[in-house]
């Protein structure tokens, strides 16, 4: 990975542009692709971080530490590769994270909120002969075929979209538990955490952590389930295969985790709390949960694959809660430092992406080093010069299209129809940026625009251009040499040494059968 380029400390003159230029182009021609079969693979997703995420994300991050912001980088920011997924569903033109996620992992798009299948099978309704038809293997079960250690850490529910469609095969991505399904289809087709604790490839992860205790335990416990208690269950399965194992609920159980050959992390009964919000004496952070992971995922010769959800990013914009969203950005940020820090970029593939991306922007022509959640006056004649207080209209340079911020700053009132945003705390945790126009749900809805895709590692040039989202799955199994690409993720002189060997053997033959 190339050494990340540092802005000058001097006067932003034409020279000092010319330099920063001179030094961001040096680090390309230096670069080299990496051609070793990926031993690790990792992959980072952003739930809901698309590029306006990204860049309000790196200037909050700036600001936090006393910069203007602008200038500021994420650490995948320096990863040498980038590309662009296009993410609509096969019936949507702006996604959800199911069918995101299912593209993403399997390398086929499919249909809104299915799971784990292609869009044969109708949504919502089980058919359990269409549905094994339909059924795809997914990067998961690649790797576990590789005979890789492998690992899901989330800081959502563990059957929530997007680790789900690592394992799970489902047509109606709320199945989440049995209560949740039709009465008519229990029996017939697994839920969500059945299928973790059941299913081959379930049972084959060797850590899983994240949240959503409340769908493995019964109704009668605080949860979901009216079957059975499926951590009773993994248990008995672990004690059955014989495996050293442990359940963690809580950040003292991880933290005298001795590693495992298997280990089950259920750290709240729902999704995790966020940054802002979280007892981190309780609940682990995301960077935590990943450090462990990797340093028993890293005990397997064969290597380990690992994907890794900041899931409440979207949460957070869910809520119009930017600030949160950023926060959560963050979190993922230092996970990919620590995976970065504890892995060898030569044989480890690191890929950071989004499943889709949200309705936030950035917008009103607002100051360099504005406040990234404050506002800007609107108001065209200000526009080259710094307005006074009391002139034009104030403007939150964070905006949403819809969602509950439309309640908190409408006013529907003769006087003018917004709140003044200078009265309101925007500082605060809890405050939602405004957003145009309401929602029936009273949640904020998913974009549709492109989301962008980093790499770092071998075969990461591979990463580059504007693709479908399915493609990038195909790119990691040619990396990592599964399924179908089992020689061609070899370096390409070694691969044309083999052939080369093979027709001199031929020749040899021929030539001796002549004689």
């Amino acid at each position: 990975m190339p050494k990340p380029i540092k802005p000058l400390q001097q006067l932003e003159d034409q020279n000092y542009w010319r330099q920063y230029g001179a030094n961001d182009l040096k680090s390309r021609l230096d670069l080299k692709p990496n051609t070793n079969k990926a031993k690790n693979v990792i992959i980072f997703v952003g739930d809901g971080m698309g590029v306006q995420t990204h860049t309000a994300s790196r200037i909050y991050k700036g600001q936090k530490m006393g910069k203007s912001g602008e200038e500021e980088i994420l650490e995948w920011e320096k990863f040498p590769y980038t590309g662009q997924s296009k993410t609509y569903n096969t019936d949507f033109q702006v996604p959800d994270s199911a069918g995101t996620a299912t593209a993403l992992f399997t390398g086929v798009k499919t249909r809104m909120a299915v799971l784990g299948i292609d869009n044969t099978p109708n949504f919502n309704s089980c058919d359990p002969e269409i549905l094994e038809k339909s059924k795809l293997k997914s990067l998961l079960h690649r790797a576990v075929e590789d005979g890789k250690a492998t690992g899901i850490v989330t800081n959502t529910r563990i059957t929530h979209a997007t680790p789900a469609a690592l394992y799970a095969h489902v047509q109606n991505r709320d199945w989440e538990a049995d209560t949740i399904m039709p009465e008519e289809y229990r029996g017939k087709c697994d839920d969500i955490a059945r299928q973790l604790v059941y299913s081959d490839i379930g049972q084959k992860v060797n850590l899983v952590f994240g949240g959503g205790k409340q769908n493995f335990v019964k109704k009668s416990d605080g949860g979901k389930r009216q079957d059975e208690d499926l951590i009773e269950a993994w248990r008995k399965i672990k004690e059955k295969q014989g495996v050293d194992f442990n359940v963690l609920f809580d950040k003292s159980d991880l933290d005298r985790w001795d590693h495992s050959d298997f280990a089950l992390g259920l750290f709240s009964m729902s999704d995790m709390d966020y940054v802002l919000d979280r007892d981190a004496s309780k609940q682990p952070s995301l960077d935590t949960m990943v450090k462990e992971a990797i340093h028993r995922l890293k005990k397997s010769p064969e290597g380990f694959f690992l994907m890794v959800e900041g899931g409440l990013i979207d949460k957070a914009h869910h809520k119009n809660w930017a600030k949160k969203a950023f926060e959560e950005t963050l979190e993922l940020e230092k996970a990919v430092k620590v995976a970065l820090e504890l892995t060898n970029e030569d044989e480890t593939l690191m890929v950071v992406t989004a499943d889709h991306s949200h309705s936030i922007t950035m917008n009103g022509y607002p100051k360099r080093g504005n406040d990234i959640l404050g506002y800007v006056y609107n108001e065209r004649r200000n526009l080259w010069s710094n307005p006074s207080e009391g002139v034009g209209i104030p403007w939150s340079t964070i905006s949403y299209a819809n969602g509950l911020g439309f309640y908190d700053h409408f006013t529907n009132g003769s006087s003018g129809p917004w709140k003044d945003i200078r009265k309101m705390d925007f500082t605060n945790d809890q405050y939602r940026s405004p957003a145009m126009m309401p929602t029936f749900d009273e949640y904020e809805t998913h974009g549709g625009e492109d989301v962008p895709l980093l790499a770092n590692g071998p075969w990461a040039h591979l990463f580059v251009g504007v693709h479908e989202e399915s493609y990038w799955c195909q790119a990691i199994e040619h990396a990592a040499g599964w399924g179908k690409y089992q020689m061609s993720s070899q370096n390409p002189n070694s691969a044309i040494s083999l052939k080369s060997t093979w027709i001199l053997y031929a020749v040899i033959l021929a030539f001796l059968a002549i004689r």
